[in-house]
Protein backbone atom coordinates (compact mmCIF):
# COMPACT_ATOMS: atom_id res chain seq x y z
CA UNK A 1 0.00 0.00 0.00
CA UNK A 2 2.95 2.43 1.18
CA UNK A 3 4.10 1.85 -2.55
CA UNK A 4 1.54 2.53 -4.19
CA UNK A 5 1.03 5.79 -2.74
CA UNK A 6 4.58 6.64 -3.12
CA UNK A 7 4.68 5.65 -6.71
CA UNK A 8 1.23 7.88 -7.19
CA UNK A 9 3.23 10.98 -5.28
CA UNK A 10 6.03 10.30 -7.50
CA UNK A 11 3.81 10.10 -10.75
CA UNK A 12 1.77 13.34 -9.78
CA UNK A 13 4.72 15.11 -8.65
CA UNK A 14 6.20 14.96 -12.21
CA UNK A 15 3.12 15.40 -13.99
CA UNK A 16 2.48 18.48 -11.80
CA UNK A 17 6.76 20.17 -11.18
CA UNK A 18 7.44 19.89 -15.24
CA UNK A 19 4.28 22.03 -16.08
CA UNK A 20 4.55 24.91 -13.29
CA UNK A 21 8.56 24.57 -13.95
CA UNK A 22 7.80 25.36 -17.69
CA UNK A 23 5.07 28.37 -16.81
CA UNK A 24 7.94 29.79 -14.68
CA UNK A 25 10.77 29.64 -17.60
CA UNK A 26 8.03 31.16 -19.68
CA UNK A 27 7.10 33.53 -17.53
CA UNK A 28 11.03 34.66 -17.03
CA UNK A 29 11.63 34.54 -20.18
CA UNK A 30 8.30 36.96 -21.09
CA UNK A 31 9.77 39.21 -18.40
CA UNK A 32 13.04 39.46 -19.80
CA UNK A 33 11.34 39.91 -23.47
CA UNK A 34 9.36 43.12 -21.83
CA UNK A 35 12.55 44.35 -19.94
CA UNK A 36 14.34 44.10 -23.77
CA UNK A 37 11.52 45.94 -25.59
CA UNK A 38 11.87 48.79 -22.47
CA UNK A 39 15.23 49.40 -23.22
CA UNK A 40 14.72 49.28 -26.84
CA UNK A 41 12.49 52.05 -26.28
CA UNK A 42 13.69 54.14 -23.98
CA UNK A 43 16.88 53.96 -26.71
CA UNK A 44 14.31 55.24 -29.31
CA UNK A 45 12.99 57.89 -27.06
CA UNK A 46 16.74 59.00 -26.23
CA UNK A 47 17.31 59.16 -30.36
CA UNK A 48 14.13 61.11 -31.13
CA UNK A 49 14.70 63.63 -28.24
CA UNK A 50 18.62 64.26 -29.43
CA UNK A 51 17.22 64.41 -32.83
CA UNK A 52 14.30 66.92 -32.06
CA UNK A 53 16.49 69.14 -30.18
CA UNK A 54 19.28 69.18 -32.85
CA UNK A 55 16.05 69.93 -35.44
CA UNK A 56 15.05 72.91 -33.48
CA UNK A 57 18.53 74.32 -32.72
CA UNK A 58 18.80 74.44 -36.70
CA UNK A 59 15.88 76.71 -36.70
Amino acid sequence: MLISIGSLLGFLSIWLIKPVTNFIISCIELVNAIADLLEALVKLRNIWHEFSSKRKNRR
